[in-house]
């Protein structure tokens, strides 16, 4: 198993992503089968503190996935910060869908119908559209 954090394999079985065990926020995609890799940089807070990501869950066609990052260090005396980001595979294209959240933001499960549930530290959920992070009806 690589070096990181978060390791966790797509739904096909031919990727896995882990978030890379250095400190610059980094969301690493890895073949199973030729080991090439594809790093791609996400985007750090503004907040002060190390920032952290995990709670990695892949779309169900695999082309995609969503995790959690927060910043500041939680024994600090500054406010923690929280945001949900989308990572298009092939793309690397990052889509932060909600940012700056003063509530923990984690995806619990994503629909094949486009729909992301979310879930903060209250275990309160609520839908979000997989695109722009818009709160939406639940598609069950």
């Amino acid at each position: 198993m690589p070096d990181g954090f978060e390791h966790t394999i797509s739904p096909d079985e031919s990727i896995l992503a882990y978030i890379d065990a250095d400190e610059s926020l980094r969301l690493v995609f890895q073949n199973i089968e030729t080991q090439e890799k594809q790093e791609v940089q996400l985007p750090v807070p503004t907040s002060s503190g190390t920032p952290e990501a995990g709670h990695l869950i892949w779309s169900p066609d695999g082309k995609a996935l969503v995790l959690s990052v927060a910043s500041n260090d939680s024994c600090s005396m500054g406010e923690l910060s929280f945001s949900l980001i989308r990572v298009d595979v092939e793309a690397s294209a990052v889509l932060p869908l909600l940012s700056n959240e003063k509530r923990l933001v984690v995806a619990e499960k994503w629909h094949p119908s486009g729909f992301i549930l979310v879930r903060d530290w209250n275990q309160n959920t609520w839908w979000i559209d997989d695109r722009r992070g818009e709160a939406a009806s639940s598609p069950e």
